[in-house]
């Protein structure tokens, strides 16, 4: 994406009014935004020494949407997942906190897992959520009958994710790891 203002393919985010906005071309408004959410991406979000925050896909370009991942991340008291998994659902890692099925893959999955993310609980540190936000409705039924061999796993569809885009956010729950 280029710069509203200079242009150029420099990276950046995008700001509601805006628009694309490179870090050059930020004014200290927008400066100051960027690091207030960063800063408190700190505990739930990833980060590395080079690359600073690790924001998952459409936080990684929108202010907007990383806003609305904090609050969603503080109101549910989750932090992201730093596992990494073979597992193509989350679904092994969620129930039994690792993949060790060497067939696991995304092959033949439900239509709604997209926007797939993993989710520990900050207290326990546990596996805690599976959340996907897929374009469009998600029928509960078939999230249930999709987990039918998960006993200890629970869903509820819902419209609060912090995707936005008209997404349905499809939550897959390990209540047992709460506490």
């Amino acid at each position: 994406m280029n710069c509203v203002w200079c242009h150029k393919p420099r990276g950046g985010v995008i700001f509601p009014v805006d628009g694309h906005v490179c870090p050059r071309c930020q004014d200290p408004r927008q400066r100051e935004w960027v690091r207030e959410l960063d800063q408190a991406a700190h505990g739930v979000l990833r980060s590395t020494q080079r690359d600073g925050i690790l924001w998952p896909y459409g936080a990684n370009i929108e202010m907007e949407t990383r806003a609305a991942l904090l609050q969603w991340a503080e109101s549910y008291g989750l932090k992201m997942s730093g596992s990494r998994t073979r597992c193509g659902t989350g679904l092994h890692w969620l129930d039994k906190g690792q993949c060790n099925w060497q067939r696991c893959s995304r092959d033949g999955l439900p239509d709604f897992f997209d926007h797939t993310s993993l989710w520990k609980y900050r207290k326990t540190g546990k596996p805690a959520l599976v959340l996907n936000q897929p374009y469009g409705d998600v029928d509960p039924r078939r999230v249930d009958a999709f987990l039918s061999e998960y006993p200890r796993l629970t869903s509820e569809v819902k419209q609060d994710g912090w995707y936005a885009y008209t997404t349905t956010a499809v939550y897959i729950w390990n209540r047992t790891n709460a506490a």
